[in-house]
């Protein structure tokens, strides 16, 4: 038998993308964790936010992956650990804010970072209630600003950060900055970890996202989940890949799905 091991994205994937709900997935998540299948979460969001999901989940004693695969989660007592652990695989939080302090002030001037706003900024800027918002800013590994320059702007500073091993990421709101890492880092780094602990290398892997910025990763697992995102739209892969299975079915509901039939079969 193989060791199991599922990896998924949050909002739009186990997430409802409207009210952030995870109740639709309440018959696969109580499966695997009467199977005791490891359930690691793997998103954009901060550890702070993570750990707070955990506990409505009932899932607090299993590692995570956040900030988009730069920051990694360990709870005490696991793998070869007695204390918790914070693993940073690309730059720090506090490497990328001095960077982007260090740019010409034409470039600099532009940027208007999670570290340059209160906390009721936050709020007005993401819709966050404050509480969520003092989450969302408990960072470790990337930073999230607002641009206000042109293209041609941004494309420099790309490529300025680019010298310093930090890339950019556009999401819907703000622009992330973080290290050379991604999702699958950290996927290939905790999958390692339960093989040493597993002693095997006998090991089914699903991953489950709905945006381009899980593509990398569900091409990576055994198995690929696509989640339809809201506009019922699924990823698309430009070349053939047989690991790929479509969910037809959006948010939770999709996610319940596949996962059941992943166990299944």
């Amino acid at each position: 038998m193989k060791q199991k091991l599922v990896f998924t994205d949050l909002d739009g994937t186990l997430l409802d993308h409207h009210n952030y709900s995870f109740a639709p997935a309440s018959k696969a998540l109580a499966l695997l964790k009467e199977k005791n299948i490891p359930l690691i979460l793997t998103t954009s969001k901060t550890l702070a936010e993570i750990k707070e999901l955990q506990k409505e989940l009932d899932n607090e004693h299993a590692p995570s992956i956040a900030e988009n695969g730069s920051v990694i989660f360990i709870p005490a007592n696991s793998f070869e650990n007695s204390e918790e652990q914070i693993v940073t695989l690309g730059k720090s939080r506090s490497e990328i804010v001095e960077a982007i302090n260090a740019f010409p002030s034409y470039l600099r001037k532009n940027i208007t970072g999670f570290s340059d706003m209160s906390t009721q900024d936050i709020c007005n800027h993401t819709g966050l209630p404050q509480d969520k918002a003092g989450l969302a800013a408990n960072r470790h590994g990337s930073e999230p600003f607002l641009w206000s320059g042109n293209e041609e702007e941004l494309d420099t500073l790309k490529s300025m950060l680019a010298e310093q091993n930090i890339r950019l990421i556009k999401g819907g709101r703000f622009v992330h900055a973080l290290g050379q890492t991604d999702k699958v880092d950290g996927m290939t780094y905790l999958a390692q970890k339960y093989k040493a602990l597993w002693s095997t290398d006998n090991i089914d892997t699903i991953a489950l996202g709905d945006g381009p910025n899980d593509k990398a990763m569900l091409l990576a697992a055994g198995t690929g989940i696509a989640i339809p995102n809201k506009y019922g739209v699924s990823i698309n892969f430009e070349c053939s890949a047989p690991n790929i299975i479509h969910a037809q079915k959006q948010g939770p509901a999709g996610w319940n799905k596949e996962i059941k039939n992943w166990l299944e079969n």
